[in-house]
């Protein structure tokens, strides 16, 4: 039996819980040789929203994930050469995810920042990038100034719990609970306060729910 929070990952935007700004950006744009940056919080739906949006123009078969970490030289040379050709699939362009881009070597930045450089390169792709590190101009730590990079990309404005987070997150965690059977009747000031309690971490929030919080 899958997880719960494989069992609700949205499959499209318009699924992506707590991100109606980031979603109504990603909507209104053509991605298609685009590169976006999404940086917040852990758990706040930034890989959702990056898979969410590479489905738009890729197909899964031409989608690729990966870690920053496990990036070097080599696997951008070989983006570089797929993008060189239109994917053998319905949809027009390769998707490339990227989790965790703060993690990238300065080579490999220094690479991106040829490739994100030229549209013509892009023609034929998707760049999605999720950080958990705040603020631009330390993305890369001391060594590497951020910006260059950030500025090549685009920056949907993601929700925090200072704004409608924490109230989108517990209405959804909510429907969940009573769905699945974990909660029955409990107001959603109770969902409010353990989604606090996860500092607004979804992937958290429904495994506090499968070890029943607010069962018994």
């Amino acid at each position: 039996m899958p997880s719960l929070a494989e069992k609700y990952r949205p499959a499209t935007l318009e699924e992506v819980v707590g991100q109606p700004k980031a979603v109504a950006t990603l909507q209104r744009l053509d991605l298609t040789g685009r590169a976006v940056l999404f940086g917040a919080a852990s758990g706040s739906g930034k890989t959702c929203l990056a898979r969410a949006a590479a489905a738009t123009v890729a197909d899964p078969i031409a989608t690729v994930e990966i870690d920053a970490a496990d990036i070097g030289l080599s696997d951008v040379r070989e983006y570089e050469r797929m993008l060189s050709y239109r994917p053998l699939a319905t949809k027009p362009c390769y998707a490339f995810i990227v989790n965790e881009v703060h993690r990238m070597s300065n080579a490999v930045v220094s690479r991106f920042l040829t490739l994100l450089e030229e549209p013509a390169a892009l023609r034929h792709g998707f760049f999605a990038f999720t950080t958990t590190s705040e603020g631009q101009k330390k993305l890369f730590g001391d060594a590497f100034d951020a910006i260059p990079f950030a500025s090549r990309c685009l920056k949907p404005r993601m929700a925090t719990a200072e704004n409608n987070l924490i109230k989108d997150f517990a209405a959804h965690a909510k429907e969940v609970a009573e769905q699945e059977g974990l909660s029955s009747g409990h107001e959603v000031a109770l969902f409010e306060s353990l989604v606090k309690r996860c500092q607004c971490n979804l992937r958290e929030v429904y495994s506090q729910l499968e070890e029943g919080v607010f069962i018994g």
